[in-house]
């Protein structure tokens, strides 16, 4: 098992990596510590060693990641890190509020894609309860814009808030940029503080202002933009949580991590979440699902999810459920599993829906794995 200080960010999809690369998600990291390696799935029987570049706030480390060639269709693997320069040492720092992202070298020539999972240790020791929740780019917080929500796995308590701006921050008043903290789209009256002047490229954890914010486990957790900001901007950030919180609020198996599963539009039978590589073996114990529909099926019958690993939709029948009209709009559910599923890192996992639910709705939600 992993040591319980490294910890799991959700890399995203590379696509075209034959021609563009690929680039993926740009991701924010939330502590201090160092990049170990990543895990990484190919969607095409890789045609020659594919390198994707690492970057640091847009700035190159002269490191890769290597995926070999000769890799078979629909397979993952744990992929180390190599230096450029012959002979040097593949360690990449990183700091509270820095970004991540990778550039393929276009080696390969099928016309495919690849999904990864970053795998990364913090420095300093902030317990075992800590835990973080990768977002999804926001954009336009100049204007009163809304972050996609995301489904809490654990309960307990948001400590911070890690982010990166994308360009300079220049208030018409000269004041900070702020954002509201919600949770299942209500504003918590938390606010999350993005100070004047900060540069581009440049992260910080923000600070906090207000009343503590407590989540409990299947709620959507998220920010509104209060629009001080004058240029176009766009951000991405990370949720730094606390299992622990308040005494009355259970904390799950340690072992147990949280893994980014995307969004699905789950009304569509065979409808699929993002696929999302698993960086450590163990068991799908739950599911933390998030929806922005009241729960309504066909003839009130439960509404159900299998998983698919590497595109293979498992045995499991069904895995998940939950009952009818049993989950409101903008609220959520950990989804614990009916028979046991063992995923091995390197595994691309994905929701898929029975399609019962009537009316088009969209979840986000996160995996928990237990190591």
């Amino acid at each position: 098992m992993r040591p319980l200080s490294q910890y799991f960010l959700d890399g995203g999809r590379l696509s075209a990596i034959e021609s563009t690369g690929g680039s993926g998600l740009t991701i924010c990291v939330p502590a201090d510590g160092k990049l170990v390696g990543a895990a990484f799935n190919t969607h095409v029987l890789v045609d020659a060693d594919l390198t994707f570049e690492i970057f640091v706030n847009d700035v190159t480390t002269a490191v890769d990641f290597i995926v070999p060639d000769e890799t078979p269709d629909e397979s993952g693997s744990l992929v180390a890190m190599q230096s450029a320069p012959a002979g040097t040492s593949p360690a990449v720092t990183v700091k509270a509020g820095d970004s991540l992202h990778v550039v393929g070298g276009q080696e390969q020539t099928a016309a495919r894609a690849v999904d990864f999972t970053w795998i990364l240790e913090r420095e300093n020791d902030v317990g075992v309860d800590e835990y973080y929740l990768g977002a999804p780019a926001f954009g336009n917080i100049e204007t009163t814009s809304v972050s996609a929500l995301l489904a809490v796995p654990f309960a307990g308590q948001l400590t911070g808030i890690a982010l990166i701006p994308h360009t300079v921050i220049a208030t018409a008043g000269g004041d900070d940029h702020t954002f509201d903290v919600l949770l299942d789209a209500v504003d918590t009256t938390m606010d999350a503080v993005l100070p004047e002047g900060q540069a581009d490229e440049t992260g910080l954890v923000m600070g906090l202002i207000g009343p503590q914010a407590f989540v409990t486990s299947g709620q959507g957790i998220g920010m509104s933009s209060n629009a001080q900001q004058v240029a176009g901007t766009d951000v991405d950030h990370t949720y730094i949580l606390n299992r622990t919180g308040e005494a009355n609020l259970a904390s799950r198996d340690l072992r147990e991590y949280a893994l980014d599963g995307g969004i699905i539009t789950f009304s569509t039978a065979g409808g699929l979440s993002s696929a999302v590589v698993v960086p450590e073996s163990g068991q799908l114990v739950a599911c933390a699902f998030h929806t922005n529909t009241l729960i309504g099926t066909v003839g009130n019958v439960p509404q159900e999810f299998r998983v698919n690993i590497n595109t293979a939709t498992h045995a499991s029948d069904p895995l998940f459920q939950f009952l009818d009209a049993s989950v409101a709009e903008d609220e959520g559910v950990v989804m614990v599993a009916d028979q046991q599923v063992f995923v091995s890192a390197g595994d691309a996992i994905q929701l898929r829906s029975g399609g019962e639910q009537v009316a088009v709705s969209v979840a986000t939600l996160t995996w928990i794995i237990r190591r």
